[in-house]
């Protein structure tokens, strides 16, 4: 007897009666082996092309890290030519480095900062951060200085150097600012954060 293939158990003109009792279970056998050959063929190319699917979103997530980094490093690295040109001194304060010499240490120790300098510098970021989605979470005093504390909704790609000078170059008042006349001798240090305040970074600005 010829053997049949799936094609033949779904013609429905097939006559059974052809067919041997001894012979019916082999065919039926034969049948079964035949859709599960073809399910798992079927399963096995969904699975690689699923497979292949989600290497290619890998790949594009990772080339969109890749861009952002190299995108925020751009802005850092503008920023910063622009405030070297725009400083006199064509300089940044930096508390990394060794011997920078801060508003700190020309303060008199027994200095204490009162309600209307805070109040000042509130309005004044309160102001900066009105539209956008960076809040200004409000200011205190620590020590002979005053902390400024702001949200991003997400971390910066940059690394806690370059965020440190991005804080300095876009968010510290500018030299010439009035706000500096109202804290002074005061300094201003700003804390940048997103999910919480103690994974976030801070900079002192400089007058």
């Amino acid at each position: 007897m010829q053997d049949k293939t799936i094609a033949d158990t779904m013609n429905l003109t097939i006559d059974f009666n052809d067919i041997d009792d001894g012979q019916f279970a082999d065919v039926i056998e034969k049948i079964r082996a035949e859709r599960r050959a073809l399910l798992k063929a079927t399963q096995e190319k969904y699975a690689k092309s699923r497979a292949q699917k989600a290497l290619i979103e890998q790949q594009k997530q990772r080339l969109r890290v890749q861009l952002q980094c190299l995108y925020g490093a751009v802005v850092l690295i503008m920023l910063s030519l622009g405030w070297v040109f725009s400083n006199s001194e064509g300089t940044i304060p930096s508390l990394d480095e060794p011997g920078t010499t801060h508003r700190t240490i020309e303060m008199t120790r027994d200095h204490r900062l009162d309600d209307t300098q805070l109040s000042q510098v509130e309005r004044y970021f309160t102001a900066k951060f009105l539209v956008g989605d960076w809040r200004f979470r409000g200011a205190n005093a620590e020590g002979n200085g005053i902390t400024i504390h702001i949200e991003m909704p997400q971390p910066l790609s940059l690394e806690p150097h370059y965020q440190r000078e991005y804080i300095r170059n876009s968010l510290c008042p500018k030299g010439d600012s009035e706000l500096w006349l109202s804290v002074e001798p005061a300094d201003l240090t700003i804390h940048l954060y997103s999910d919480h305040p103690s994974r976030g970074q801070s900079a002192l600005c400089a007058s």
